[in-house]
């Protein structure tokens, strides 16, 4: 089984958030699960944490679902990934949380060296809210 993630890009110029839940792939990893929650700035540090936290908790329960891409949504995510750096956070099999600030590579992302926090096993949210807000600051 994939590790349970959820994704949370940052737009700097328009001051905003976007939590991406996750399904495991069929092919290995995860990929986008349901619909973006939108986040704004000012709302960031009282509904960041309880997102995340119900993303990876849903994780397990999440069933991917396939979906065609034209040249047009190929376009839009190029777009988007541009516009956006991307901190992911990740919940081990050990059951520890992982937040991992990560870098532009094209339209991918990679992770940042030295980007990964460690939050051990029953983080609350400020130690979340402060372990995201660290990722994005080395996150490009």
């Amino acid at each position: 089984m994939s590790t349970p993630c959820v994704n949370v890009f940052r737009n700097e110029e328009e001051n905003y958030y976007v939590v991406r839940y996750q399904a495991a792939a069929p092919e290995g990893g995860s990929t986008d699960f349901g619909e973006p929650t939108i986040v704004s700035a000012d709302e960031f540090d009282s509904r960041i944490a309880g997102l995340v936290f119900k993303g990876l908790e849903m994780y397990p329960d999440n069933v991917h679902e396939p979906k065609a891409m034209d040249s047009r949504s190929r376009k839009k995510a190029r777009d988007f990934f541009r516009r956006h750096t991307l901190v992911s956070v990740a919940k081990a099999s050990t059951g520890q949380i992982l937040v991992n600030a990560c870098e532009h590579h094209g339209v991918l992302y990679g992770g940042v060296a030295g980007g990964e926090t460690k939050l051990g096993f029953a983080p609350t949210e400020r130690d979340l809210v402060k372990a995201l807000n660290e990722a994005f600051r080395k996150a490009t």
